[in-house]
């Protein structure tokens, strides 16, 4: 449990508290001698304060709300643990944003329902002061820094749904809203698909209930869901209750206990939240996709690689034919004369193969014997060859030497 607790001046005094009482209240506890007897201790010191006429007044201020660094835990919104039960948002450029936990290092606007507060008064958030538990107790700081009557809230809303139908870049879908006035009041709406298509609402239809007409930049799928993000009010809770602490005696006032969480509540009454069916884990049930079979154009089919055509070629009409044959079971008499055929055969085969080596041992002796005659014709042609041009050179100087006879 949580209790925000309002300051009007800053006072680090242990066993010291503030408070902030109308005229009216003052007069009370100045005549009641049994406050002024009884439930006054030294130790505890109590300020009187009257408030100016706007302080009397209720309205939604917000304060800047700061989670303490030395608190173990974050502030949990939504649950009813403050004597003053504010909300904290997230002030973004156009709407304040709810936030469900105070952030871990930076600053929210916390606005709630209560007395209308001076601006920079400081508040803090105290854990309970009943219970001996471990730990810092004060949870947030913060102070007021805004005056205002109501605070506008909003949080996040995101609609889906689903085409049932597609025409190019025109779909109608359905699922996303439940009558005809909704989708009316969506008309102009942004939706976007989850791979990122983004579209407009144009008209609702007549049926289904909630279906309506839509565009998008490009063709979606019937398996993309579209949704449609959009935020709506949150009202601030109505609850304001001040901490009377000291108006207990002085041995019950250490054991002051305000609001009970929920959780305490139902620990105590024994009650057990149901599982929400939406949250459980569900096997998954996908359809298998059956794609179309892939046609590349002619054109596109001769600017591509070899290794990426398309291959179609004859189809194997041995393949075909071995399918179609029927297996035969042969008797004792006929597997001895198959297997006989087949030693035959391979006799046959094992004898071609030695005629083939032999045959090719005969011809490379025989490459041999003529290629030795060859180098012999060609020297004994070298040898017959210089005997002739060395004669016919002798011929031809005799001849240049002998005189000419005219």
């Amino acid at each position: 449990m949580v209790v925000v607790v309002m300051v009007v001046v800053v006072v680090v005094v242990v066993g010291m508290m503030m408070m902030t009482m109308t005229t009216q209240q003052v007069k009370g506890m100045i005549n009641d001698k049994v406050f002024a007897t009884q439930h006054l201790h030294t130790s505890t010191l109590c300020v009187p304060k009257v408030r100016h006429q706007e302080e009397l007044e209720s309205g939604e201020p917000g304060e800047r709300f700061h989670k303490d660094r030395d608190a173990s835990r974050i502030v949990y919104m939504a649950s009813p643990m403050f004597s003053i039960h504010p909300v904290c948002v997230l002030p973004l450029s156009i709407v304040s944003r709810l936030l469900k936990y105070t952030p871990e290092h930076v600053a929210c606007i916390a606005h709630f329902w209560g007395p209308i507060t001076p601006q920079s008064t400081g508040f803090l958030a105290i854990q309970d002061v009943a219970t001996k538990q471990p730990g810092f107790r004060i949870a947030a700081t913060g102070a007021v820094v805004e005056l205002d009557k109501s605070a506008h809230v909003t949080k996040k809303l995101k609609l889906i749904g689903t085409p049932y139908k597609i025409y190019k870049k025109t779909a109608f879908i359905k699922g996303m809203f439940s009558s005809a006035l909704e989708v009316a009041k969506f008309e102009g709406g942004k939706v976007r698909t989850v791979s990122g298509i983004r579209g407009q609402i144009k008209k609702g239809e007549v049926k289904p209930e909630g279906a309506f007409r839509a565009t998008f930049e490009d063709k979606i799928v019937l398996s993309d869901i579209v949704f449609c993000r959009t935020w709506y009010q949150v009202d601030i809770p109505k609850f304001y209750t001040p901490v009377t602490s000291l108006l207990l005696p002085s041995e019950h006032k250490s054991l002051w206990q305000g609001m009970k969480t929920q959780g305490q509540l139902k620990r105590e009454k024994g009650v057990r939240r149901d599982a929400e069916l939406d949250s459980m884990y569900t096997p998954i049930h996908r359809e298998e996709k059956v794609f179309k079979p892939l046609s590349i154009p002619r054109n596109l089919q001769k600017e591509l690689p070899y290794k990426d055509k398309p291959k179609k070629g004859p189809v194997d009409q041995k393949k075909n034919l071995e399918s179609q044959r029927i297996a035969v079971i042969r008797e004792p008499h006929e597997q001895k004369v198959a297997s006989l055929m087949k030693m035959l055969k391979m006799s046959y085969s094992h004898k071609l193969d030695q005629l083939k080596q032999a045959t090719a041992n005969r011809m490379a002796i025989h490459r041999k014997t003529i290629d030795r005659e060859e180098k012999r014709k060609l020297a004994r042609q070298r040898v017959v060859k210089k005997q002739v041009f060395r004669a016919k050179s002798k011929l031809e100087s005799r001849d240049k030497t002998m005189p000419r006879h005219r």
